[in-house]
């Protein structure tokens, strides 16, 4: 412990001085004075040091990310994977270190921020994916209707194959996030009626707008012959007489769309006297209207109508149900212009307008989820993303806006939220969450929260290993140094029984590689491991290899930070005494399932 102290504190007061190696020397003239295992070297970072190595990481900063990046390490006590130990420690370990033994070993633990996790961009960057009619549609008519999904119809059952007819071409890792509807009880077919949200039979022309562009006599008025009414126009005169030119609109009042699915609209209308261009007569509709404004500024679609006169008499024609499914849930208006010129000009009457829509009976909770493409099928991801209901159980904070921000942060509802979402959390359980931040525009932020020490944690401690090279100074190591204890030893026992069968009567020894646990050691007398081996250290060398490594570290990486990962492993043999080795290999072969490449060894220790 006193060691520990002692190299602690030598590191503060490097961070902390103005000339780090003018106050240090002295220290490491001491140095020689004190004994201390290299390997046994660990530090835990404070809010002091990393002020200090962002300070030394500005002064070497070339650009402005790497700036920021610096300026962060300060700012957020934390590494990350853009900002990693491996980049900005050696440079403070130098300035701390330099009289020490070459491999000497220091370990550094640091705050971990798991914001900036590579494969979390699958996450920030989905595409985003609405369900509408054509998808409800695919699973049976009754939700085509209802447009949501229900305990009977649960949106897992259906969203792979809903997911794959949307994106053909997806590739192994692709996300997607999924919004739907969902309802706690099935749909009624009885439910879903027809219900008109708008209707005109034009007696008068109250509810509506009408605006003269062009032409000063000829607007829209109300009219009627034969006991039915209409909205009527022309700048037609007689056969023998000149036309006009005019522009003039009849705008409808507001039609609110959102309480019904599958919304159309039909229209009756007449039209005489067309003896040139149809291109006379509009119906538009916009959800951008604004009355105090002209009605041209509005972003206004025209309807193409299938089922229009022939403009060549007095009869009204039924457009049919024409459809404005685009505008489900928004509030529109609908807009007949007139447009005629001094060479055509046409009579036009419209009797009849009708929107309406499909009632859903109560609506349905929105839910969005993410999905993931695993190169054969589309499933659900564990990930959570944050619902709307979520921000409101948070509180005032989140429930206001429906996000976090510098003002409403994270850290100070996810914790507390996981922890009643999970109260069963194991350590080191890790949860993905997902959520909406606002900072002069909200944008999406993922981040990995683990369950340590009976709280959660966006920024875990993480422990990297720096080696001293003399000259070349200190440097990144993710080494794994580790010496085998009797479970380890066990470990090749069960692989070696369950692969090779039964080659002792000891259930805690097997006489293949010659793994015992009891006595914790290789026994590598003769008749003690297979035959086919040549020697003992092949016997060793293949059961740590093939047996042991692989099932040890199932999620062994091939590289961290781009640095190859070694795993140097200390073990015991007996052949009458004891002897202790090492033996070293490189993961080949990330997990799950890595691989192992022999690298050198047995080696006495």
């Amino acid at each position: 412990m006193k060691k520990f102290i002692y190299m602690l504190s030598l590191l503060a007061i490097v961070f902390a001085s103005c000339d780090p190696m003018e106050d240090t020397y002295d220290e490491l003239d001491a140095l020689d004075k004190v004994t201390f295992d290299p390997t046994q070297l660990e530090i835990t970072l404070n809010a002091d040091q990393y002020a200090a190595i962002s300070k030394l990481a500005l002064e070497t900063a070339k650009n402005a990310e790497d700036t920021a990046r610096a300026e962060e390490i300060a700012s957020l006590l934390s590494f990350s994977d853009n900002r990693p130990a491996s980049a900005y420690m050696p440079a403070a370990l130098n300035a701390a270190y330099q009289t020490l033994d070459e491999t000497s070993s220091i370990k550094v633990n640091y705050n971990y921020d798991t914001r900036d996790l590579a494969y979390l961009t699958a996450y920030t960057g989905a595409p985003y994916f609405k369900l509408g009619e054509d998808q409800y549609a695919m699973v049976n008519e009754l939700i085509a209707a209802a447009q949501y999904f229900s305990p009977s119809y649960p949106a897992n059952d259906f969203l792979p194959e809903i997911l794959a007819a949307k994106y053909p071409d997806a590739v192994d890792g692709d996300v997607s996030l999924v919004r739907y509807d969902y309802r706690n009880v099935d749909p009624d077919p009885n439910e879903y009626s027809e219900v008109t949200l708008f209707s005109a039979s034009f007696s008068d022309l109250s509810q509506f707008t009408t605006v003269s562009v062009t032409g000063d006599d000829q607007e829209w008025y109300d009219s009627g012959y034969g006991g039915v009414d209409y909205a009527k126009i022309s700048g037609y005169v007689s056969a023998d007489k000149a036309r006009y030119e005019n522009e003039d609109w009849l705008i409808s009042p507001e039609i609110d769309l959102a309480d019904v699915v599958d919304p159309f609209l039909n229209i009756s209308q007449a039209l005489n006297f067309l003896s040139g261009d149809w291109k006379q007569t509009f119906v538009y509709v916009s959800d951008k209207y604004d009355a105090t404004k002209a009605p041209d500024v509005a972003d206004w679609t025209e309807l193409t109508i299938e089922n229009a006169p022939a403009g060549d008499s007095w009869s009204f024609v039924e457009s049919g149900n024409i459809d404005l499914s685009a505008y489900e849930g928004k509030k529109i208006h609908v807009a007949f212009v007139y447009k005629s010129s001094t060479d055509d000009a046409a009579t036009w009457e419209i009797s009849q307008l009708d929107v309406k829509g499909i009632t859903q009976g109560a609506e349905g909770e929105k839910v969005e989820e993410f999905y993931e493409f695993d190169g054969s099928e589309w499933a659900k991801s564990d990930v959570y993303y944050l619902q709307r209901g979520d921000y409101t159980e948070m509180g005032s904070g989140p429930g206001k806006y429906g996000n976090f921000s510098s003002s409403v942060p994270a850290e100070d509802y996810l914790p507390t939220f996981l922890s009643m979402k999970y109260p069963y959390a194991q350590e080191g359980d890790v949860k993905v969450m997902i959520y909406r931040y606002y900072s002069g525009g909200t944008k999406t932020v993922a981040a990995e929260y683990t369950y340590s020490e009976g709280a959660w944690n966006s920024m875990p401690t993480k422990m990297d290993q720096f080696v001293f090279y003399g000259a070349e100074g200190w440097k990144f190591d993710p080494t794994v140094t580790y010496t085998m204890v009797s479970e380890d030893y066990q470990i090749i026992v069960d692989y070696s029984v369950d692969t090779h069968g039964k080659t002792s009567d000891y259930s805690d020894s097997e006489y293949y590689y010659g793994a015992g646990s009891k006595y914790v050691n290789f026994d590598i007398r003769s008749g003690k491991f297979d035959e086919s081996f040549d020697t003992w250290q092949d016997a060793v060398k293949e059961g740590i290899k093939t047996a042991y490594l692989p099932n040890k570290y199932p999620e062994a990486v091939t590289q961290v930070q781009g640095v190859d990962v070694h795993y140097i492993i200390g073990f015991t043999t007996y052949d009458g005494s004891n002897t202790n080795y090492t033996i070293e290999f490189k993961c080949t072969k990330s997990g799950p399932n890595p691989e192992f490449e022999y690298v050198e060894g047995p080696t006495l220790k």
